[in-house]
Order: C-alpha cells, then structure tokens, then sequence
C-alpha cells in the first residue's frame, strides 16, 4: 500500500501515501480485520479514508477508499485514534476500539 497514493474523495487532490495519513487503526468490527487509514485534504476541508480489510476466509486484502468524511466527523475519529494506547492492535480493549469496533465511522 505504500506506493499508493491516496487522492481527496472530494476534489481529486494527492494526499499523500500512508506516511502522511493523519491517523491509522486496525478494528474488528465483522470477523475480519479492517485498518482505517484517514487523510485530512486541506484544499476543500474534508477527510478520505482508506478501508483495508482483510478477509479470514479468501485470504484476500481489499483496499477500499471511502469519503468523503465530513472535517467535524473526521476530526472526531481521528482524536480518538490518538486516545488509543495501540491503534495497530485490532484486539485492543480500550475504550476507543469500543466505540469504532460497531461502527463504519
């Protein structure tokens, strides 16, 4: 995913690859693993996301680019991402895995 580059869901800007993503978390909200990777566009104000998720069954990753995300909603997601003590671990009990795991937030 690296060599990706993420454009805005919005306007089409470059984002950036993963180096300049805002935040990253692996949840479990289904049996499978999903990583939300969030890019804030500053030409129009919106966030983009990429959704990975990693099917258990076919062993297949499907890379997803979804948004655009609103700045209020985006900028909430991604304050709760840095209130996670392990963001990486898509097991992780915290609070916020709680509140993201039941959600396409």
């Amino acid at each position: 995913m690296a060599n990706w580059s993420m454009k805005c869901r919005k306007c089409g800007a470059d984002l950036g690859d993963l180096r300049e993503a805002a935040a990253s978390i692996c949840l479990r909200p289904r049996e499978d693993e999903e990583t939300r990777t969030y890019f804030f566009c500053e030409a129009c104000g919106v966030w983009s996301v990429w959704l990975c998720i990693e099917d258990q069954w076919t062993d297949e990753d499907k890379l997803i680019a979804v948004g655009p995300v609103s700045r209020e909603e985006g900028d909430r997601i991604v304050a709760l991402i840095g209130e996670c003590p392990d963001p990486g671990l898509s097991w992780c009990r915290c609070p916020v895995h709680g509140k993201l795991n039941g959600t396409l937030a």
